[in-house]
């Protein structure tokens, strides 16, 4: 596989559980500053 696709795959899962677990978006935020 390539480089980008491995991203992708990433980059999808990582949204998949933002929208998975939208109650926990705050947190996220905050884990993320």
């Amino acid at each position: 596989m390539s480089r980008g696709a491995i991203i992708l795959i990433f980059a999808l899962f990582y949204v998949f559980e933002k929208i998975r677990y939208r109650d926990d978006i705050r947190h996220g935020f905050l884990l993320d500053c």
